[in-house]
């Protein structure tokens, strides 16, 4: 970015920043602000969303999960804003809804026993994800607590034939029932050992977990009275739901590769997330969809390949809830993201992406009737971060791998002015032949450090410059601490702050000749001084290149001493009292000396 640009953004930030650029046909100007995505913590620039989450119900991300790491990483951050914001607390996962109730024990109860089956049925990278949500719910109340539900299709038989197995496995069938629920066991048993998910999609010729399944659903329906009398009505209504729930998943594959599974999975999808709507209609919910499913028109290029309407689309068409909900697309870092898109958006995109670093994003509002109806909001990430994740074709930006190094020790040179009462003092100065006073500036030397949570501690010493003939000078050193910083821009960062200032302003005798003092009644003093203790409040601001930084401050400090002047140690009164209620801004520049990169718990990956 150029000095020009960067200047341009300082004047605007935080509100509506502008397009460096546009495409051909692209001349509408859409509001936008940049979120950091480095820290979970951190909202600023996400109050864009503020008005949607308030009237609506439910909140769609449209993601691609070929981008498991960033996904994660935006993922917890709308649903952590959107709890806070408006008390959005139930996330409707993309897993089947035997998988919700596994994930709800382990999110919502704390239960990590929940985790010996999920381990069979979810990657390791999706568990973390989950993990960061039990994490989010530690120390809370109930009340306030992210709960889980499932509303994909049932598209993996394990699932809930791991749920059945669940349920069957402390019990001794009688002779009836000894075949299937022992080869059910069995089954589920090896798939326990080799934890390989090609002994269900694979393997046709030798062990198949899957045809198990199938055989079991099957011996099911003839055998019914049976497991009716043996497991109890309780137990009786639950095997019949898993059992339905395995039928469900075993028809799926019989669909996938084929031009029927879209519409089918995106069918099954709407149908439960309007249901779970309606059967919670005081909650507020977030759910994560892949992109094409989440556009509320049909995508270009390769979301039409079946040509099938998306989810987002299907709830639109809903009279109770089309008009309670808004979707969030989100692009990433890759170009081959957005290689099926319109040139127009293609060309916005790209401008966007070049202009902010690469952990951080913007936040677009699309307005209604625009060229990007197809969202409400967009989410564009910065940067060029694109890395391997081991899948050919597709790459995964790694912004939550690489943690930005936290500054630990800074040292700066500031200039500044501390504007304190200067015609009263003018004035008693000028009483006793005095010169009176100028303004000139302050001179001092900052050293600063910052924790985990990003508040700075500063100390440091100033003094005004002395120049030829002036009587009056002053002196301080402080202690200051300013908030965490709310993140403008990627290189633009303001908070507020408070601080403690010791001074002592000087009145120097001009020479050593009697007639010229101007204490008249006292012996000949060197110097009187007034000694100040300020408690002031100030903003801050900050931009950062590397290691160099340059901050720009301004604050008001009230004087909570005595208002007399000292002279030779004594409390004097010719001098006049003087208050040292001050308005002062600082400049300072200066660099990181070192950096620490933050511990990477499991917990918060």
């Amino acid at each position: 970015m150029n000095l020009k640009s960067g200047l341009i953004l300082i004047i605007v930030v935080g509100i509506y920043p502008l397009f460096g650029q546009s495409g051909q046909n692209f001349n509408k100007r859409l509001p936008r602000q940049f979120i950091n995505l480095t820290d979970s913590r951190d909202f600023s620039g996400m109050q864009i969303l503020d008005s949607a989450l308030q009237t609506n119900r439910l909140m769609v991300l449209g993601v691609n999960h070929y981008y498991p790491e960033i996904t994660r990483t935006v993922s917890v951050k709308f649903i952590s804003y959107a709890r806070k914001k408006a008390d959005y607390r139930y996330f409707l996962a993309p897993v089947s809804p035997v998988c919700g109730e596994w994930l709800d024990r382990f999110v919502y109860q704390n239960d990590f026993s929940a985790l010996n089956d999920l381990s069979l049925v979810l990657e390791p990278q999706d568990m973390l994800f989950y993990k960061r949500l039990n994490k989010i719910n530690e120390g809370i109340s109930d009340s306030l607590k992210i709960r889980i539900i499932g509303v994909d299709t049932d598209n993996r038989s394990l699932t809930p034939a791991l749920g059945i197995y669940n349920l069957l496995k402390d019990k001794n069938p009688p002779d009836r029932l000894r075949i299937p629920v022992e080869a059910l066991q069995g089954a589920i048993r090896y798939q326990q050992l080799t934890n390989d998910s090609s002994y269900i999609y694979g393997k046709e010729s030798g062990f198949s977990v899957k045809n198990t399944f199938r055989n079991f659903s099957r011996s099911f329906d003839t055998l019914r009275d049976a497991y009716q009398v043996w497991l109890g009505d309780s137990e009786w209504f639950r095997i019949q739901a898993l059992v339905n729930s395995l039928k469900a998943s075993i028809y799926y594959e019989t669909l996938e590769n084929t031009a029927f599974e879209d519409p089918y999975r995106v069918q099954q999808v709407t149908e439960s997330i309007k249901n779970t709507m309606l059967r919670f209609p005081n909650e507020r919910f977030v759910s994560l969809i892949g992109r094409c499913y989440a556009s509320k028109t049909w995508l270009q290029g390769s979301c039409q390949l079946y040509n099938f309407s998306p989810i987002c689309s299907k709830l639109c068409e809903d009279s109770l809830l089309g008009n309670r909900f808004f979707n969030v697309g989100v692009y990433y870092s890759d170009a081959t993201d957005t290689d099926d898109e319109p040139q127009v958006i293609k060309s916005m995109l790209s401008t966007i992406r070049s202009e902010i670093s690469a952990s951080s994003a913007a936040l677009l509002l699309c307005g209604n009737g625009h060229t990007l109806q197809p969202f409400n909001f967009m989410l564009v990430m910065g940067g060029n971060t694109g890395n391997s994740d081991g899948r050919s074709g597709n790459l995964s930006p790694q912004i939550t791998t690489r943690i930005k190094p936290r500054s630990v020790f800074s040292a700066s040179v500031s200039m500044g002015f501390h504007r304190v009462d200067i015609k009263t003092l003018s004035n008693l100065m000028a009483g006793y032949g005095l010169p009176r006073i100028d303004l000139v500036p302050d001179y001092g030397l900052n050293i600063s450090t910052r924790d985990k949570e990003n508040f700075v501690y500063e100390a440091g010493f100033f003094q005004r410059a002395k120049t030829p003939g002036s009587a009056y000078h002053y002196r301080g050193t402080y202690i200051s601490v300013t908030n965490a910083f709310y993140k403008a821009t990627p290189w633009l960062k303001a908070g507020l702050g408070i601080n403690i200032s010791y001074q002592q302003h000087f009145v120097n005798n001009p020479n050593a000749l009697d007639d010229t003092i101007f204490i008249s009644r006292y012996p000949p003093p060197t110097r009187a001084v007034k000694p100040v203790l300020i408690f002031g409040v100030s903003a801050k601001g900050e931009t950062s290149f590397s290691r160099f930084f340059l901050t720009a401050e301004v604050g008001y400090g009230r004087d909570f001493t005595d208002q007399r002047w000292r002279v030779n140690n004594q409390y004097s009164g010719p001098m006049g009292k003087f208050k040292g209620n001050q308005i002062f801004i600082n400049i300072a520049s200066g660099f990181h000396l070192f950096s620490v990169k933050p511990s990477n718990r499991k917990g918060n990956q």
